[in-house]
């Protein structure tokens, strides 16, 4: 007989997060408005707008598809599913870790953005940036324990032909994400709700290109092994 499915505490939680959106639109659908609130400016402006059916359902339809994406990655990623023993174990404990933190962090967005289109004085700038610096803290903790995959981590080139390089990318990139992030979170109180919009996004293109460089240049001084 197939062994039954256990679910934790955790998977309750994640199948909680997403179901209710759903349970909470088909309640209230007739009380949103025709058109949904879907983007917001670096001035935290609302500049795009998207039909009812598109505006409600994108963000919970998503945080589906990203959760179930997550939870079937060790079955379908050709390098976590080559793995065996611990290192297999490894890696799905960290990517069990990063899929509830996205679930939740999505989760978050939906239900700031049903507030902002109640009429509720959410800012949803505010929440997004903060709730990303600290998806950022939570998964570089992890990263040193994430192993080569094609769906999760610093995925460049070079990482992922080069398993030391890999390694070496993502101890250092983990503290730079955790650091950085902190960095950030506690400057926000000293600088205008747009400095900060765009001090974040410097934070992400100067972590990206750091990757591309830093991995780059591992991957020729520690070639990969044979």
């Amino acid at each position: 007989m197939p062994a039954k499915l256990k679910l934790t505490i955790l998977d309750w939680l994640e199948i909680a997060l997403l179901t209710a959106p759903f349970i909470y639109l088909a309640a209230q659908w007739d009380k949103f408005p025709a058109w949904i609130p879907i983007h917001w400016n670096v001035r935290g402006q609302i500049d795009n707008w998207a039909r009812k059916p598109v505006g409600l359902l994108m963000l919970p339809l998503v945080n589906v598809a990203l959760g179930a994406l997550f939870r079937f990655l060790p079955f379908i990623d050709p390098k976590v599913r080559r793995s065996a023993g611990e290192e297999r174990a490894r890696a799905v404990a960290v990517l069990r870790i990063v899929r509830a933190v996205m679930v939740l962090f999505m989760s978050g967005m939906f239900w700031v953005q049903m507030a902002i289109t109640r009429g509720y004085p959410v800012k949803m700038n505010a929440f997004a940036l903060n709730g990303c610096l600290l998806v950022f803290i939570v998964i570089g903790n992890y990263c040193a324990k994430l192993r080569p995959n094609y769906f999760t981590g610093i995925r460049t080139p070079w990482t992922l032909e080069n398993p030391e390089t890999w390694r070496a990318t993502h101890r250092i990139g983990g503290r730079i994400l955790v650091f950085g992030s902190l960095l950030l979170l506690a400057t926000e109180f000293f600088v205008p709700g747009q400095t900060f919009a765009y001090a974040f996004l410097a934070f992400v293109m100067g972590f990206t290109l750091w990757a591309c460089l830093y991995s780059w240049h591992h991957s020729r001084t520690h070639p990969a092994p044979q």
